[in-house]
């Protein structure tokens, strides 16, 4: 089993979430590669048995790094994967961001998609949240249960 951790990051936030999941699948013996949505491939995809996608949160949506890779990837070439979102969040909309990242997945043909956690951190009032151990710990427990399942 392999996965690809893409990732849209505003303030570092969603890194580190993406890291933390990432190293709840390699501890379960999951090949993993991390990385910036901005800069991935869509050859990147191919790699991958299950594509993680998470994004900051803006104005209660993904930013637009997320839907601008959707829109590069071919209706089917998601055909097999399974596919987890997940979101980091200042105040509000997280859930929102998590639901708008499985709704491109299924436009895109994927067979199967679960919500990812939603973690609260970012720039509510200056200075910048970062998550908590116990996000960490949650993340890293979600990536286990995600290799787990298979």
């Amino acid at each position: 089993m392999k996965a690809l951790i893409l990732y849209a990051s505003w303030t570092g936030n969603t890194k580190i979430v993406a890291k933390s999941i990432a190293a709840g699948l390699r501890k379960k013996g999951i090949e993993v590669k991390e990385k910036n949505i901005k800069k991935a491939t869509l050859k990147e995809i191919e790699f991958c048995n299950i594509l993680v996608i998470g994004s900051a949160t803006h104005g209660g949506k993904a930013l637009f790094s997320v839907k601008s890779f959707f829109e590069k990837i071919p209706k089917g070439a998601l055909k097999g994967k399974r596919g987890v979102s997940f979101a980091v969040q200042a105040g509000w909309g997280g859930d929102r961001v998590v639901k708008e990242i499985k709704e491109y997945f299924l436009k895109k043909g994927i067979d199967k998609v679960e919500a990812g956690p939603v973690i609260s951190a970012g720039i509510p009032l200056l200075p910048v949240r970062r998550p908590t151990e116990d996000d960490l710990k949650k993340c890293k427990r979600f990536g286990e249960k995600l290799a787990e399942e298979g």
